[in-house]
């Protein structure tokens, strides 16, 4: 029996994963090029802020936005790349009208987000880009680009070792100011 093996190099299906929260904001949380483990990482994640008991874990707030889950998108990015006119529709390859005419006017990512997240798959594709410089929440596993350098600040911050109340007051008041 004649062995069959992949000789070809794998490359990694992209997905773009994109939400909204149910605070009233406008705001749309948007990760472009993410491999399917990191989808499943950060749906996880999402899930786990649902539950009451972990929300005293990750936050002291009493309000914590959840996801509108209705608004939960996963696409590929091969298929975001597809080339649609001016009401989203993709080209009809078997026209039941004789007379139709597709005209593209952008890509499906730039009709359903817009031309940022077409600027950065044009990153990404062209090699400028790598899509983990996109993504650093890569898993709970992920390494951290040089421990030894965060460590070495920490401990000129924090010489007699972490008070972790005044770590917290002290990140509290970088991000106020």
């Amino acid at each position: 029996m004649k062995n069959y093996q992949n000789t070809h190099e794998h490359t990694p299906e992209y997905w773009m994963l994109d939400y909204h929260f149910n605070d009233g904001s406008p705001t749309w949380m948007r990760h472009p090029f993410l491999t399917w483990d990191q989808v499943v990482y950060r749906l996880w994640n999402l899930q786990m802020l649902r539950r009451p008991n972990n929300i005293k874990k990750f936050t002291s707030q009493e309000h914590l936005p959840t996801v509108d889950w209705s608004s939960l998108r996963i696409q590929k990015e091969s298929d975001l790349d597809a080339m649609v006119d001016e009401n989203g529709d993709v080209e009809d390859l078997f026209p039941d009208d004789e007379n139709y005419k597709f005209s593209p006017v952008c890509t499906m990512r730039e009709f359903l987000f817009d031309d940022r997240y077409q600027k950065v798959a044009d990153f990404v594709r062209s090699g400028v880009m790598k899509p983990e410089m996109l993504n650093t929440h890569q898993s709970t596993t992920g390494e951290l680009v040089d421990p030894q350098h965060f460590i070495e600040s920490l401990k000129e911050d924090y010489p007699d070792g972490i008070d972790w109340d005044e770590y917290d007051a002290d990140q509290n008041q970088q991000i106020a100011a």
